[in-house]
């Protein structure tokens, strides 16, 4: 445990700000699947906000990953940033989302060309606009979605 000196008491340090989660509706949802805007980033997006993968599970995400378990498809992966295995349903929101190839060859990944956070937040804000959006969104704000559809 951290010992703070006597000036710094714990009930004196300084505590964060409560800050507004942005997420979209299911409306804005489909907005934003209608619009017109870099294709590999819209279906990588929308993929995460029906499953809640952060964007370095969504940018390591393979074929391979993918099982059909009795007809029902499921996500077997260790997550990045906290090292645990998650089994994940996909539901058809999920499984409308995903790109449209038939090689998949298991060692492949899923959303290949989505390169630098950066750039995917500029593409994700641009389709907001067109859409009608007026929320500031970047890739994290499909986490947020996925927990309040």
């Amino acid at each position: 445990m951290l010992k703070y000196p006597k000036m710094f008491r714990y009930f004196e340090k300084i505590k964060k700000e409560d800050t507004q989660r942005e997420f979209l509706t299911l409306e804005e949802v489909k907005r934003l699947r209608d619009v017109d805007f870099d294709e590999r980033v819209k279906r990588a997006y929308l993929f995460s906000c029906f499953t809640g993968l952060r964007y370095s599970d969504i940018k390591l995400l393979k074929w391979g990953d993918m099982r059909d378990e009795n007809g029902r498809m499921f996500i077997n992966i260790k997550q990045q940033k906290t090292g645990q295995f998650v089994k994940i349903p996909l539901n058809v929101g999920a499984l409308e989302h995903l790109p449209k190839d038939d090689r998949k060859d298991k060692n492949e990944n899923v959303f290949s060309g989505i390169d630098g956070l950066a750039r995917v937040n500029k593409c994700i804000r641009k389709g907001a606009r067109i859409a009608g959006i007026e929320k500031h969104l970047s890739f994290h704000t499909a986490r947020h979605t996925f927990a309040t559809l």
